[in-house]
């Protein structure tokens, strides 16, 4: 346990995360594949998220964005993902491209609904 305890405090994860990774490195290795990107309504609202993480397709998409495509810079934006993860994503994204679109779409328009729910003040008080 103090291994594994060490191996996520080093990968900066959860054990739980290492356990996860680890189990798929020896599937992988026994050539078992596991779908990469994955839906689970309890996570990100169902939106497709890349399998044992948190993180939605939608994100690395925005992010690959930002940095003009270039993967090093990706990943050390989000460096809880493997160069693998990262590349699924963006394959993942180039089949449902409609689709990610549409949610960053929405991700945008919920943004700036915020910002203009947050710009309408309250007058100011008068000092007596």
């Amino acid at each position: 346990m103090a291994l594994l305890q060490e191996l996520a405090r080093q990968d900066g994860c959860s054990a739980v995360a290492v356990v996860r990774r680890l189990i798929r490195k020896e599937a992988a290795d026994r050539g078992v594949m596991f779908p990469a990107v994955v839906r689970d309504p309890n996570r990100c609202a169902g939106d497709p998220i890349l399998a044992g993480t948190r993180t939605a397709v939608h994100d690395v998409v925005a992010s690959a964005r930002i940095y003009s495509g270039d993967l090093a810079q990706l990943q050390a934006e989000l460096p809880h993902l493997s160069m693998g993860q990262i590349r699924a994503a963006l394959a993942w994204y180039g089949e449902h491209t409609a689709e990610i679109d549409e949610i960053l779409r929405q991700v945008h328009e919920d943004y700036a609904q915020g910002l203009a729910a947050a710009s309408v003040r309250k007058p100011a008080r008068c000092l007596p």
